[in-house]
């Protein structure tokens, strides 16, 4: 299965990011991970590996370091002509997924 992991900044910002490694590493093994790097300016997002268009992949993982990747997200998701709504999606749009410190939930102890 395709995964298109995506961070929502530049290549470089992302490749220094130890949580984006982490994940990319958890799927690097039984599935094809490609990533994704945004900046602003590039249009549409296209992965890096292959420079397929997000719709193509079966599966969208987002990793959210900080909380103005929650808008760079849904400007990515615009640009890529996905649907921001789960309830707007039909078959054929990719499942769309997260994981980061922004979205990791805080346990109470």
């Amino acid at each position: 299965m395709p995964v298109a992991l995506i961070y929502a900044n530049s290549y470089r910002v992302g490749m220094s990011s130890l949580d984006f490694q982490t994940i990319y590493g958890l799927f690097y093994h039984g599935v094809v991970c490609e990533r994704v790097f945004w900046d602003e300016g590039s249009l549409p997002p296209i992965s890096l590996e292959s420079q397929r268009p997000l719709d193509d992949f079966p599966l969208i993982a987002f990793s959210i370091s900080f909380e103005l990747d929650y808008l760079r997200a849904v400007l990515i998701l615009r640009a890529s002509g996905i649907p921001l709504f789960a309830a707007e999606r039909r078959e054929g749009h990719p499942l769309i997924i997260g994981r980061g410190p922004c979205l990791t939930p805080i346990q109470s102890l």
